[in-house]
């Protein structure tokens, strides 16, 4: 009986103390800003992205409605299409991007791209 009660006491200190840690830990959206190589479905882009919060833009004009999220997950539209655009989703930190390619922002995945900073 004392060695269950130590168990569950044990379970209890570790539990706190992973909830301190994950409490404590900080999470930095990546810093996106600068010139991109983006390789797309459709070929290779150069584009130069301005974090401005949770929204970026690009000062090449060649994409459109641009988002990341504190934890780096991405989303911008890009090309002119008789459907519309294509929506790019994906994951980034400060220095890669990857991800897939939708056809609108809720249509079929049609294709994956990448994207490395200079």
């Amino acid at each position: 009986m004392k060695k269950l009660v130590s168990v569950k006491v044990l379970i209890v200190i570790l539990s706190v103390l992973v909830l301190m840690f994950a409490g404590c830990t900080k999470v930095t959206t990546p810093n996106i800003t600068g010139t991109w190589t983006i390789t797309t479905p459709d070929g290779v882009i150069e584009v130069c992205l301005v974090l401005e919060g949770l929204n970026f833009a690009d000062l090449s004009g060649q994409l459109g409605n641009g988002a990341i999220t504190r934890t780096g997950t991405i989303a911008f539209s890009y090309g002119a299409y008789s459907y519309g655009t294509n929506w790019y989703f994906g994951n980034t930190t400060s220095d890669t991007m990857v991800g897939f390619v939708r056809q609108g922002p809720s249509g079929p995945v049609i294709g994956a791209w990448s994207g490395t900073k200079h």
